[in-house]
């Protein structure tokens, strides 16, 4: 295929640029990553890097081992964070512990958790990632793609389901888009979700993009892509 230009572009997300079954259906026509490889298809040459549960701690492990085939890339553009920063009530390594034991011994501790949730997650912060261990993630991974133009798409916003499950979790997105932003400055897109309700940007779930959600990644990303072609390598 001939392209109109010669820029690579590489997309890097978890699951909230896949499509999905449910809680309701997300058809990969509807999916932001789809749209934007569709629409700019004749333009640049795409590369999709993407992994579901994925925090910017194995995001920095993949840097030197799958993502290191990815070559001579112009433009990256990441979705991470919500795993990174969604309070919980145990620590990864507490629940690994707890996967290592009889299962009706999991099944026991697993209802206890469900049953005072709020409480656990209040007890002490057992985010997967740290805001220092994200910060310092960031610089590697703005490090690694030092040659190319790294844009970034904000952790959605807290809607009224997770916000009732989970108390912390309003904050910790603010928090760590905090840093997204002290990281990448102007090629973290801010203005991504601000002409959305919280409620319209994410399935039942409260986690997952509706197809509202990624409409509004695409056209963030479809404005900056735009300007890319335009602008000298």
């Amino acid at each position: 295929m001939l392209y109109l230009h010669n820029k690579k572009v590489i997309i890097i997300t978890d699951s909230l640029g896949l499509p999905r079954s449910t809680p309701e259906p997300v058809t990969d026509d509807q999916t932001w990553v789809y749209k934007i490889m569709d629409y700019f298809g004749k333009d640049y040459r795409f590369r999709l890097f993407r992994h579901r549960g994925m925090d910017t701690t194995s995001l920095v492990h993949h840097l030197n081992n799958n993502l290191s085939v990815y070559k001579d890339i112009d433009i990256v553009i990441m979705q991470v964070g919500i795993v990174d920063c969604y309070p919980r009530a145990l620590s990864r390594k507490n629940l690994l512990k707890v996967k290592a034991m009889p299962n009706w011994v999991q099944n026991l501790i697993h209802r206890m958790i469900n049953k005072y949730y709020k409480f656990f997650v209040e007890l002490s912060d057992n985010r997967y990632v740290t805001p220092t261990k994200f910060s310092q993630n960031l610089d590697s991974i703005k490090n690694y793609f030092k040659s190319s133009k790294v844009f970034v798409i904000p952790i959605a916003p807290a809607n009224v389901v997770y916000r009732d499950k989970n108390s912390k979790i309003e904050n910790s997105i603010k928090e760590y888009n905090e840093l997204h932003l002290q990281t990448f400055e102007n090629r973290f897109l801010k203005e991504t979700y601000c002409s959305m309700d919280a409620e319209s940007i994410v399935l039942s779930d409260g986690h997952h993009l509706s197809v509202l959600g990624h409409q509004e990644v695409y056209l963030s990303v479809k404005k900056l892509l735009s300007k890319a072609i335009l602008s000298p390598k």
